[in-house]
């Protein structure tokens, strides 16, 4: 064996050293992997303290593992624990475990039904939220707690929730303009213009309802919200080519004029230019 072969042999054993040293460490971590999750599952189920329970509701949530190991085990604390720092972490991991499985939202939705602790039921509706739209279930449930949950907060975060899907489904925009015009809670009011803002323009229903609002309502956060989901309807209308559209934004910004707050006013003068924009494009 010549000099070359003999340091390519060296090289050969070194790796094949190292490459036999190195299996069984993998070998320990996949152990290892699988003896955390069931512990964490244990923790979950059995611990004492609900800070513990509480923590391995979390940390299932990033863990690897399959959901069909972590799942049954989140919707038995969702639905059991007597924590209640438990269940929102539960209801929380169970909106952001994929895949997702075909019992998570039916069980956030009882849970939400049964559930009379409002930092819960905020986790819930956050869950839903990260669910989206891809369950037909939660859009529904969604426009049912923006519109009868006895919580103003948990409705205005339903209104929060529904503008982040856009016009998904038909059902979103008459959700929300119902809760612009009927709620009585200015909160809900602010979060269901500002979401229709979010959405656009998506039916010619909504500048109209964000107008009647506008005048319906006298708190001067709510009336400014309006004014700039209008602004911000109207920013989505660059290709519009519909003459009711551009009446109804016309309309919008005499009543904006009206109000002399001066962060409304620069809204109105926004949508002034809009309608200018959109002008020059009817006219090519």
């Amino acid at each position: 064996m010549n000099a070359c072969e003999q340091v390519v042999f060296r090289l050969l054993l070194i790796s094949a050293v190292v490459f036999l040293s190195m299996t069984p460490l993998v070998g320990l971590a996949v152990e290892e992997h699988a003896g955390s999750v069931d512990r964490m599952l244990d923790e979950l189920a059995e611990a004492s303290e609900p800070t513990v329970r509480q923590r391995a509701a979390e940390r299932l949530a990033t863990i690897e593992a399959p959901a069909d190991r972590t799942v049954p085990a989140l919707i038995q604390a969702l639905e059991w624990d007597i924590d209640a720092a438990v269940r929102g972490r539960a209801a929380e991991a169970l909106g952001v475990i994929r895949p997702l499985r075909a019992d998570v939202v039916p069980a956030l939705i009882g849970a939400l039904d049964m559930e009379d602790q409002l930092r819960v039921r905020w986790r819930i509706l956050e869950a839903l939220e990260s669910i989206g739209p891809a369950s037909d279930d939660v859009v529904p449930t969604l426009a049912e707690v923006l519109d009868s949950d006895g919580f103003p907060g948990v409705r205005a975060r339903a209104a929060e929730a529904l503008g982040k899907f856009g016009p998904a489904t038909e059902s979103v925009v008459p959700a929300l303009i119902e809760a612009l015009l009927t709620d009585v809670h200015p909160g809900v009011q602010l979060r269901a213009a500002e979401a229709l803002g979010a959405i656009g323009p998506v039916t010619n229903a909504v500048i109209p309802a964000l107008i009647e609002a506008f005048g319906l309502h006298d708190h001067s956060g709510v009336r400014w919200q309006i004014a700039q989901a209008i602004a911000n309807s109207a920013a989505n209308l660059p290709d519009a080519r519909a003459a009711g559209e551009i009446d109804a934004l016309k309309t919008a910004v005499m009543v904006l004029k009206t109000d002399a707050h001066p962060d409304i006013q620069m809204n109105a003068i926004a949508v002034g230019h809009i309608i200018q924009d959109l002008e020059r494009g009817m006219a090519r």
